[in-house]
C-alpha cells in the first residue's frame, strides 16, 4: 500500500505546512514529467507502418502463375494476427458461407471497394507523418510500460468495418477508410454528422492512441456508472500523456465550443451534482447514463443541449488527474492495475469546479 505524503503531517496543518505539501507534490510531479521526457531520447523506437491494403490489392486474382489460394495463404502467413481479424471484418458483406479465399477475391474485385482503396491511396500515399507521430507516442509508451513490446502497426481498409483495433499488446491496426475527411461522402445513416466531424487526418493518430490506451487501461471492473467513468478516465489520462501536445478537444473528439462548455467550472460542478442528486454514480442501468459515457450529439437529457456526449468520461478523466496529483508516487503501471474505481475516487479528493 502506498502512503500519501499528507499522511505524515500533523492533523492540525498550519498554512506553511499546506504550502510545503503543495510545493512538494508539484515538485514530485514535475520531476516525473521531466524525467519522462529526458528518457525518451534513449528509447529506441522507429515505427514503420506495414501497408496490408497495398499488398492485398496487389494480389493477382486472374491469370496468375501462382493460384489465388496460395497468394492469400502467403499474405495470411505474413500478417498472422491481423489476418485473423480482417477475414471476419469482411465476412458479413462478402460471404459467411464462402471460403476465405473467395471472400478476399470478392472484396478486392468489388468496384466500390476498389474506388475506396484508390481514394485512401491518394490521401495516404505518404504516411511518414503518421509514423513520426507514432514513434514519439511509442517512446512515451515504452517509458511508462517498459515491459510491453512496441506493437506492429498495420494499415488496411475494411469498407467501414472498424477504424482502429489492437490484438493483444503486439498489434495496432489503422483503417484509412475511417479518416477520409469532411469532403468525403460518408453515409449519414451509418456515420451521423457528429461522428463524421472526427473522421479525418487530424484525429487519426489520437484515435489510434485511444485504442492503444484502452487496451492497457480500459477494462471496466464492474457495471456501475462510476466503473465506466473511471475506466474511460484512465484511458483518457494515458491518451493525454502519450499525446501531450494534442489539444484536449481532439483528445475528447469534441468541438472547441463543447470543450469550453465542459471546462466551465459551473458546468462541471452542476453535472457532478446532478449525477449525485439523481443517484446515478452507483447505478447499473445503462439506459440511465449511456449518454454520459458514449459518443452522442448531445449530453444527458437533463443537461442543456449545449452539453456534449461523453461528459461522464470527462469527469472520470478529471478524477484520475486529481488522483495522480494526490498520489504523485503512483506510476502509470500501478494506475493501470487499480481495479476498484472507488479507490481512485476516494484517493482523488475530487472537488468539481476547483
Amino acid at each position: 500500500m502506498t502512503i500519501p505524503v499528507a499522511y505524515f503531517l500533523p492533523q492540525r496543518k498550519t498554512a506553511s505546512n499546506l504550502i510545503y505539501l503543495l510545493l512538494f507534490s508539484l515538485f514530485l510531479t514535475q520531476c516525473q514529467t521531466d524525467q519522462s521526457e529526458a528518457d525518451l531520447a534513449d528509447i529506441a523506437v522507429d515505427v514503420k507502418i506495414k501497408r496490408f491494403e497495398q499488398e492485398l490489392f496487389a494480389l493477382e486474382t486472374q491469370n496468375s502463375d501462382l493460384p489465388l489460394d496460395a497468394q492469400v495463404s502467403e499474405l495470411a502467413s505474413k500478417y498472422p494476427q491481423f489476418f485473423e481479424v480482417f477475414k471476419e471484418l469482411i465476412a458479413d458483406a462478402y460471404g459467411l458461407d464462402t471460403s476465405v479465399v473467395q471472400r478476399v477475391q470478392k472484396f478486392v474485385e468489388h468496384e466500390g471497394v476498389r474506388q475506396l482503396y484508390d481514394t485512401t491511396q491518394i490521401l495516404y500515399e505518404d504516411v511518414s507523418w503518421v509514423e513520426k507521430e507514432l514513434t514519439k507516442v511509442f517512446k512515451r509508451y515504452k517509458n511508462y510500460f517498459p515491459e510491453k513490446p512496441v506493437p506492429e502497426v498495420v494499415s488496411f481498409i475494411s469498407e467501414y468495418g472498424v477504424g482502429t483495433f489492437t490484438y493483444g499488446d503486439s498489434l495496432l491496426a489503422i483503417g484509412w477508410d475511417f479518416f477520409l475527411g469532411e469532403d468525403f461522402h460518408y453515409d449519414y445513416n451509418v456515420f451521423p454528422a457528429f461522428l463524421q466531424k472526427s473522421m479525418d487526418r487530424e484525429h487519426l493518430v489520437a484515435k489510434a492512441v485511444e485504442t492503444l490506451s484502452s487496451n492497457v487501461m480500459g477494462e471496466v471492473y464492474g457495471n456501475r456508472l462510476l466503473d465506466h467513468m473511471i475506466a474511460n478516465g484512465k484511458t483518457l489520462y494515458l491518451k493525454s500523456r502519450l499525446l501531450p501536445e494534442t489539444e484536449e478537444a481532439i483528445i475528447m473528439e469534441w468541438r472547441p465550443a463543447q470543450l469550453a462548455w465542459m471546462q466551465d467550472s459551473y458546468n462541471e460542478k452542476e453535472l457532478w451534482n446532478q449525477i449525485i442528486k439523481k443517484d446515478l454514480l452507483y447505478s447499473t442501468r445503462r439506459t440511465q447514463f449511456d449518454k454520459l459515457i458514449v459518443a452522442s450529439p448531445f449530453g444527458a437529457t437533463w443537461m442543456p443541449k449545449s452539453s456534449p456526449g461523453k461528459t461522464g468520461n470527462w469527469i472520470g478523466w478529471q478524477i484520475v488527474e486529481a488522483y495522480m496529483q494526490q498520489q504523485p508516487e503512483t506510476s502509470m503501471q500501478q494506475l493501470a492495475a487499480i481495479e476498484d474505481a472507488q479507490v481512485i475516487l476516494d484517493g482523488s479528493r475530487y472537488r468539481p469546479g476547483k
